[in-house]
């Protein structure tokens, strides 16, 4: 029996620096209703391709994905990996956002805006303003109410409960 050579490893680098869009904050930029913001300028709260594949490009400069033989093999592993990476940092910038705010009412003082966050000191006054309006913070009551009642937590995915068993199953 002829053992196979394991795909290379990822190759994992540090980043020279931190990727930042130069791109203002558009009027509606807290909105996450489809068509209420004007993130890329088409009208809806999506980020545009082009910043997406920017985003990707740059991180995949970084890493070193296994060749796998195949083109649509490669093609399929790099578009997972691209999925993957922008959910996450999706999930990772939403999260800063939170820890931003969240220091900022401790302390009450605006972050440095040095490095990095050079680009991004024309936006604190608006994200401040809006945080601050009695539509946030009304908006923050009533998520925290809801957030509050709910008794049970479902972990059965965006399909709910029917999606989730399988098929023909049925309860008895």
């Amino acid at each position: 029996m002829v053992m196979e050579k394991p795909a290379a490893p990822v190759i994992m680098e540090k980043p020279a620096a931190p990727v930042i869009m130069e791109k203002p904050a558009a009027p509606g930029w807290r909105s996450r209703r489809p068509g209420d913001g004007e993130v890329d300028g088409s009208g809806d709260d999506e980020v545009a391709d082009r910043y997406k594949n920017t985003l990707f490009d740059d991180l995949m400069a970084h890493f070193t994905l296994p060749d796998l033989g195949s083109e649509s093999e490669n093609a399929k592993q790099r578009a997972l990996v691209k999925k993957w990476a922008l959910k996450k940092m999706g999930e990772l910038f939403r999260a800063y956002k939170n820890r931003l705010w969240a220091t900022y009412k401790a302390e009450k003082k605006p972050p440095v805006f040095e490095n990095y966050l050079s680009k991004q000191e024309h936006n604190w006054e608006e994200f401040v303003k809006y945080k601050e309006s009695e539509e946030a913070v009304n908006l923050s009551k009533k998520n925290q109410k809801n957030a509050s009642e709910k008794k049970y937590h479902h972990h059965t995915g965006r399909g709910g409960y029917e999606v989730a068993m399988p098929k023909g199953c049925t309860r008895g």
